[in-house]
């Protein structure tokens, strides 16, 4: 071989390695690219939904503490029927305690309707601001769980539409005044409580 043409397949090597090499820079950039397109529509989309769930939540959150304020003013009302302590059925952070409530209300029940009696008239004339305020904030979390329910994800959603079904139930009794059912449903709204970081940590969605 002579050496013009051990030039020559030298200098198509070269070529064809440069090539080579050309063609892997691009596809990597072309790689790069797609990725970081991909990872920023990922991020304005879980951006979006944090957003929205966090809308969703603090909707049924201003509907539960509307509900809040109802049961511990009927908690009152029942207090002084019963002639119990100011701090009687409350808990250590000034809360109402529900399942107490429920205890004393089921207890009546069962022994003194006279006094469920008087405790109705209580209701008409204490309550009706506050079951008003419970009945348009379950307007707006019904809007609000609606709105935002494609971001909810079923799982997340399904928790949520239990949580409004118990607010739905105790709302409903305090608005009608039937108390038969009340101390079962105040358990049961107990019992669907959760904290936020709570019901996200275990909705494997929204991992």
């Amino acid at each position: 071989m002579t050496f013009k043409e051990h030039f020559i397949l030298m200098l198509v090597d070269k070529l064809f390695i440069g090539l080579i090499v050309g063609a892997a820079v691009y596809l990597s950039q072309k790689r790069l690219e797609r990725f970081r397109s991909e990872q920023s529509l990922q991020n304005e989309i879980a951006q979006r939904r944090v957003a929205s769930v966090a809308d969703g939540w603090k909707a049924l959150n201003d509907w539960d503490f509307a509900v809040t304020k109802l049961i511990a003013k009927f908690a009152e009302l029942l207090r002084e029927r019963l002639h119990l302590a100011d701090e009687a059925g409350v808990d250590e952070l000034g809360l109402p305690d529900v399942d107490a409530i429920a205890d004393w209300l089921a207890q009546q029940l069962k022994t003194d309707l006279p006094l469920i009696a008087d405790l109705k008239r209580d209701c008409d004339e204490k309550l009706k601001p506050l079951v008003e305020e419970s009945i348009n904030c379950s307007k707006e979390a019904k809007a609000a769980m609606q709105e935002n329910r494609f971001w909810f994800g079923q799982e997340l959603y399904d928790h949520c539409k239990q949580f409004h079904a118990a607010l739905h139930q105790v709302c409903v009794s305090f608005s009608t005044k039937h108390f038969e059912l009340l101390p079962d449903q105040l358990r049961a709204l107990e019992k669907r409580r959760q904290n936020i970081l709570t019901v996200l940590q275990t909705m494997h969605s929204l991992r």
